[in-house]
């Protein structure tokens, strides 16, 4: 059930936002696959090392050059859907929240 599911969550420029994401995810417990696809620039470049904080999270990390227009955004977000091999995504962006558990139910059913 848990293998049916990755969260896509695309970033560009906002570590603070995606760490208290991942923060939140950890807390509580999130045993779902994560995929980040990050596009900042080197400023707010984000490391493996910034995902040490985070060891019960199952994160893969995707790096792009950062996007100039929406197409360049789409051609970066089908890059790393290209990568799930799970039969769902949820498409979380890095300045929400997700019920965890309205997740897991939606599987069962």
């Amino acid at each position: 059930m848990l293998n049916d599911l990755t969260i896509l969550i695309p970033t560009r420029d906002r570590p603070y936002h995606l760490n208290r994401l991942l923060y939140f995810l950890n807390k509580k417990k999130c045993k779902f696959k994560i995929i980040i696809s990050d596009s900042s620039v080197d400023k707010f470049k984000i490391t493996k090392d910034f995902f040490l904080a985070f060891p019960n999270l199952k994160i893969s990390l995707y790096k792009n050059i950062p996007e100039d227009s929406f197409k360049d955004f789409l051609r970066k977000m089908l890059k790393a859907i290209n990568k799930v091999n799970s039969e769902y995504i949820y498409w979380l962006c890095d300045d929400d929240f997700v019920n965890l558990e309205i997740l897991q139910n939606g599987l069962k059913s």
